[in-house]
């Protein structure tokens, strides 16, 4: 089982490392680590509405990607 704080520092710890990313491929890099797919949605969510990252269009790639906050 992963918490909620390992979660979030994950994916932080992720977005340092890569930039940013779609919400897709952070969840896949989170369930490989073992993370339910609804209890990385809502990390993620928290994490936007904390402030701690935002979700931003990527134009090259027609998306929405999450960053974090500059």
């Amino acid at each position: 089982m992963v918490y909620v704080t390992q979660r979030t520092d994950l994916i932080i710890s992720l977005l340092k490392e890569k930039g940013s990313l779609t919400s897709k491929e952070i969840i896949t890099h989170l369930i490989e680590k073992g993370v339910d797919v609804i209890e990385a949605r809502v990390s993620l969510a928290n994490l936007v509405r904390e402030g701690a990252i935002e979700k931003v269009p990527d134009y090259e790639k027609k998306v929405e990607v999450f960053k974090l906050k500059e």
